[in-house]
């Protein structure tokens, strides 16, 4: 039940959730993750978590697993391009994942349980918004480039320079188109990382292969040419080998156009692929058409009035993107401490622009409270000269109130004597601070009630034991588990239960402290942190008040409806030393508290731990038993009242452990019954019993009817009656010798589904009866419908007849039925004499019970039989 009750949370989780034991081995994974990574339902259990790591980082994973395993503690990983993890999909893709992890003990070792989102998007994100800072840097560097070339060539060095020391690429050249034969491109200037690829390739703006590469390509066409992976391009063949040896990862080749026409072509190589995103390469076109304009301005006799209006261009091609990009540019003066603005810094502090003369004070005043020390600090720092860069994010409050986060970027320039200038740029990050703030909020809230998740929960519980351990004083962990709210979602919908879950949470909420916590573990169940109480009455006191707060009823869709939970209680430390066991314990009480009628609540009590820890070792030694050859068949004895025959027996399973001994069929068929465990040993009990009755027949015994017990489950599947057929299909044995038993609830749940099932099996051959008659809610109309032959009478009716008026009437009523129906009856748990005398009197076909014979091995049953013979032929 706790395995369901916790896949039942699991599923419910907003996000992707595994659980993996200590051999790295998935346990658990809610539906999200199959999602996430490809795979179908119930595939990820059992496969090894390295299957979720790509190829290549395997090795690290493993050695990452084992170092976490030696210091477990809650940790998430990823989410930055930084930090960013990669994890494998079925068909061998790859995405960029934030991971929480949370380790928790249990009795099979440590168990961890992994939060997995798609960063993806977020990464990429972050990633092109640095991509963008970067070519803002190339504009600004390069249009006070052009402030100061003196001549064509000097400038085309100096923008290759820029390039790669400014913009951090790999390497970039700057190629002129020639109108020779072969139309060769000749590179004019480059920086970078070279290694002699310009002297080694052969690159022409024609259409041949060597011009269809991205310098000549971007020449003859006038248009943008990006290559985001060198090593998936077909049209670089000629050059892709000497390309992945540099290290060039992806390429993107942009025009310059000056004197009407295309006059060159500038070429970035990265070392990464995917390293131009669509806002980058549009800044990186407006560099080039800055280049291009003033290489023209230079070639029109360096004009000055050109090159004047190259840079004004420059300048508002810079303004407009500093304004899309929400960045604003500065310079602080040292030596005269005069400050200067861009038009887009003034609007990131609230002014319009040149609507007040920039100074340290007013920045001061603007920046938040809170962020002023650390922001004077990172000043102090970079006027003393004791580092070249700066970064910071901190907040403005404009005149209106309106808060605003920057991230701030400086680099200081120095003289002989010691710093000068500084310069730098000013990013609105609002949206991503809201973002993260976002994330944040869903890794540690449920997303429907708002209330803290099971990881808040935790965190919060960590904090509550360690003030308890301090004050000695009682922490009680609660469970809440609403009562039939499948009920609910199923009659009326998941917006209805959706909408009580709300009510429920508000609820629950109010019943509680400041210092107490509600927390939504999925599903319908709620985890409540009671501190600082000063005795156990103290809980059971807020426990009937959260009871009493979900009595009133709630209008869910237009019907009115009752909420109603089931509680349990644990403390601490009296009911566990930490979080798990307390958890356990809670769970164990709130199931305690259904079973006892729902709608109350229940202390945990350590006899509850004892049943649970003997349910889990039988459990344990169950799944083996077949294996392992352990059950056996005891055979019991059905007589006929009149002439005291043996006209047939009953098989009944038992188990017979070394460790455990003989097992009460009452203790482990239940449990082979929720495991599922049950189809496998049926048939084996099936096919047994018809393997004994046909050795029975070659042992002299007359041919004996062998009944057996189906289970509810068996009876559920879907072609059970071929599956039987197979089973039964044995070398001189005759279905007619076998007879199965069904109760009279399995065929009363679903009773057309029930009546061709048993019409099913009555064609193969087989005898039907039904077992337990009388305890279940079968009509007359629905029972003459059933193809069966037989009914047995329960124990239950027998036990106490003749002396029992009520039961005497039933049983009597009983026999009278069956036989005005055409069925035989047999009476169940016959013990005494007077028993036997009155079912005789009353008509009864046929007894089971002690008064003839408990239940014996096969080769006693054997000696029973063929002892009765002789004694009835003597006779």
């Amino acid at each position: 039940e706790i395995g369901e009750s916790y896949q039942a949370i699991v599923d419910t989780a907003p996000g992707s959730v595994l659980v993996v034991d200590s051999a790295g081995i998935i346990t658990m994974a809610n539906s999200h993750a199959g999602q996430m990574f490809g795979y179908g339902h119930g595939e990820l259990i059992g496969l090894s978590v390295d299957a979720l790591v790509p190829d290549s980082l395997r090795a690290g994973h493993a050695a990452l697993r084992a170092s976490y395993h030696e210091r477990p503690t809650q940790r998430r990983m990823g989410g930055g391009t930084g930090s960013a993890l990669r994890v494998r999909r079925k068909d061998g893709s790859e995405f960029t994942a934030s991971i929480s992890l949370g380790p928790r003990q249990t009795c099979n070792g440590l168990m961890v349980t992994a939060i997995i989102h798609d960063v993806t998007d977020a990464v990429q994100r972050e990633a092109e918004v640095q991509r963008v800072n970067r070519a803002l840097r190339l504009l600004s560097a390069a249009n006070q480039a052009m402030r100061g070339a003196a001549s064509q060539i000097e400038l085309l060095d100096e923008i290759c320079n820029i390039i790669i020391h400014v913009g951090g690429y790999r390497f970039a050249w700057i190629g002129y188109p020639e109108n020779d034969d072969k139309k060769t491109v000749t590179p004019v200037a480059f920086d970078g990382f070279e290694d002699g690829f310009l002297t080694e390739a052969t690159m022409t703006w024609d259409g041949s292969p060597t011009g269809c590469g991205t310098a000549g390509t971007a020449i003859r066409s006038g248009q943008p040419v990006i290559v985001r992976n060198i090593a998936q391009e077909g049209r670089l063949g000629p050059w892709r080998e000497m390309l992945l040896r540099r290290g060039y990862a992806s390429v993107a080749a942009f025009p310059l156009r000056f004197d009407g026409r295309v006059g060159a072509a500038v070429i970035i190589y990265s070392s990464t692929e995917n390293a131009f995103g669509p806002g980058e390469c549009a800044l990186l076109e407006d560099l080039a058409a800055d280049i291009g304009y003033g290489i023209g301005a230079l070639r029109a006799s360096e004009s000055r009035t050109q090159t004047e209006a190259a840079l004004r261009r420059s300048e508002s091609t810079l303004a407009r993107a500093q304004e899309i990009a929400h960045i604003g540019s500065w310079e602080w003066d040292l030596e005269t401490n005069a400050i200067s603005w861009s038009a887009e810094a003034y609007r990131l502090f609230g002014f319009e622009a040149g609507e007040v003369v920039p100074d340290f004070s007013m920045v001061l005043a603007r920046t938040h409270p809170d962020d002023r020390a650390a922001l004077k600090e990172k000043t102090k720092t970079v006027r003393a000269g004791e580092v070249s860069a700066a970064v910071l994010d901190f907040r403005v409050v404009w005149e209106d109130g309106t808060t605003r986060s920057l991230h701030m970027q400086a680099e200081v320039e120095f003289h002989d004597t010691g710093p000068f200038r500084v310069v730098g740029v000013l990013q609105d990050i609002s949206e991503r601070k809201r973002f993260e703030e976002k994330l944040a909020d869903l890794a540690s809230h449920d997303a429907l009630t708002g209330l803290p998740n099971r990881h808040l929960l935790n965190d919060r519980l960590e904090q509550s034991l360690a003030h308890t351990r301090y004050t000695n004083r009682i922490l009680a962990l609660v469970f809440v588990d609403l009562d039939r709210f499948k009920i609910i979602n199923d009659t009326l919908g998941h917006d209805a239960g959706d909408q009580l879950l709300k009510e429920i949470a508000a609820r629950l909420s109010s019943c509680l402290r400041e210092g107490d916590t509600v927390a939504r573990q999925g599903g319908d169940e709620f985890v409540v942190v009671l501190t600082d109480l000063a005795k156990a009455e103290d809980a059971a006191f807020v426990a009937q008040k959260m009871l009493d707060s979900l009595a009133p009823p709630c209008h869910l869709c237009g019907h009115e409806v009752v909420p109603a939970a089931s509680i349990g209680i644990a403390l601490y430390p009296r009911d566990g030393g930490n979080i798990q066991e307390l958890m356990m314990s809670a769970d164990k009480a709130m199931y305690a508290a259904k079973q006892a009628g729902r709608g109350q609540y229940r202390f945990f009590d350590p006899e509850m731990n004892r049943a649970a820890t003997d349910w889990l070792e039988v459990s344990s030694e169950l799944h083996h038993a077949l294996a392992r050859n352990e059950f056996e068949l005891h055979y019991q004895p059905k007589v006929n009242l009149r002439s005291g025959a043996i006209t047939g027996v009953e098989a009944l399973l038992r188990w017979r452990n070394p460790q455990l001994g003989l097992v009460p069929p009452n203790k482990f068929i239940p449990i082979l019954e929720e495991t599922g465990l049950i189809l496998e040993v049926g048939e084996w009990v099936i096919a047994r019993a018809c393997r004994q009755a046909r050795l029975w027949q070659e042992q002299g015994l007359p041919p004996l009817r062998i009944a057996v017990n189906l289970s509810p489950r068996q009876f559920q599947q879907r072609g059970l009656a071929e599956r039987i057929r197979a089973i039964i299909d044995q070398p001189d044995f005759l279905p007619e010798y076998l007879e199965l038993e069904i109760t009279e609830s399995m065929v009363t749940q679903n009773v057309e589904r029930a009546i061709a099932m048993l019409q099913e099996l009555r064609r193969i051959g087989v005898h039907l009866a039904i077992d337990d008659f009388g305890t279940g809610y079968s009509s007359l109309a629905v029972l003459k419908r059933f193809p069966v032959s037989c009914l047995k009478i329960d124990r239950s009716f027998v036990r106490d007849v003749p002396h029992d008026l009520d039961d005497v009437a039933i049983t009597r009523a009983v026999i009278l039925l069956a036989h005005s129906m055409g069925l035989s009856v047999v009476a169940e748990g016959v013990e005494t004499e007077a028993q036997r005398a009155f079912l005789v009197d009353c008509g009864c076909d046929e007894m089971q019970g002690f008064l003839f014979s408990r239940p014996l091995p096969a080769t006693e049953l054997a000696e029973r039989v063929l002892g009765h013979l002789a004694t009835a032929l003597a006779a």
